[in-house]
């Protein structure tokens, strides 16, 4: 007569079959859900957007500045003039401080949609309608940037930037049709 073990069998215990009736139940339970949905859950960090935020608002200086440009005081002042005039409201499931993050993380960083949702826990609809927000009276946008230069060798010294180079500052302005509508040098 054969044992068991010489069969291949081996006697199951209840804790095994609980652990096995329990992966069985995960993957009918996640078959379902793609079933009924047609797609995969995509934002699935613990940490919601306003859990985000607040841990970069209130963790070391660094992180405040690279996420959004400016300082913690900075940061609260632009959300209380914001608040102030009216120009944001918070909603239910986004508060102003993230939706100005949102905004300054778009502008500031040149950060795609998808790093913001990913970052932010939110559609890219969401994403863009935070942007949108933030922008509806805008009526264009300033920036400015050296443009390397050519000069005389007795001007040489008025026109050497910081990092030892010839150029000339040019700040220009444009509309949302990427149409200049100013620029200046110096």
């Amino acid at each position: 007569m054969a044992s068991s073990s010489c069969t291949g069998r081996r006697r199951r215990s209840k804790d095994d079959e609980e652990e096995v009736l329990t992966d069985i139940a995960i993957a009918l339970c996640s078959v379902a859900t793609l079933e009924t949905t047609g797609r995969q859950l995509q934002h699935t960090s613990i940490s919601t957007g306003h859990e985000y935020m607040l841990e970069v608002l209130n963790g070391h200086a660094d992180r405040i500045f690279d996420k959004c440009h400016m300082d913690k005081v900075c940061f609260t002042y632009l959300c209380d003039i914001l608040a102030q005039q009216d120009k944001l409201r918070p909603t239910k499931k986004t508060s102003l401080e993230e939706q100005v993050m949102i905004f300054l993380t778009s502008v500031g960083k040149n950060e795609t949609i998808r790093m913001m949702m990913e970052d932010f826990q939110h559609s890219s609809e969401t994403i863009s309608r935070y942007v949108s927000a933030v922008c509806k009276d805008c009526i264009g946008a300033i920036d400015s940037t050296h443009v390397y230069a050519l000069v005389p060798h007795e001007f040489g010294d008025r026109y050497r930037n910081r990092k030892g180079t010839l150029s000339q500052n040019v700040m220009a302005v444009c509309d949302f049709r990427m149409m200049f509508t100013y620029v200046t040098t110096g």
